[in-house]
């Protein structure tokens, strides 16, 4: 479509002028169908493959025991992956106070009655 790029007045255009651009634009669409083709079987392969490494992921979670090997230190599982078990952790540093020391309201000095309650 290079050399059909300029304007082509439809209405004075001859009949083979016709003929040409219509010959030219259904290479076109056979071009991009075909290209089209080719994506959507390139995207059902990489869909196909990432099905597959989440299944290899899965069995590998699933296959963990949780311990590192050979008594080395190290995290336990997928990095990423939210511990199954919370560990226990030691009570609150502080203590309850058994009454409150907090100060106490004091008198109000004046009541103060909003404008539309009056």
């Amino acid at each position: 479509m290079g050399e059909n790029a300029r304007m082509l007045d439809l209405y004075g255009a001859t009949g083979d002028e016709l003929i040409v651009l219509v010959m030219a634009q259904q290479t076109a669409l056979a071009d991009r169908d075909r290209r089209v083709a080719a994506m959507e079987a390139e995207i059902a392969a990489l869909h196909a493959t990432v099905a597959q490494l989440n299944a290899r992921i899965g069995d590998l979670v699933g296959a963990g025991s949780g311990e590192p090997p050979d008594g080395a230190v190290g995290p336990r599982g997928m990095p990423g992956l939210k511990p199954t078990q919370v560990a226990d952790r030691p009570p609150w540093g502080w203590a309850r106070r058994v009454h409150s020391v907090a100060r106490r309201r004091a008198i109000p000095t004046t009541r103060e009655v909003h404008a539309l309650a009056r």
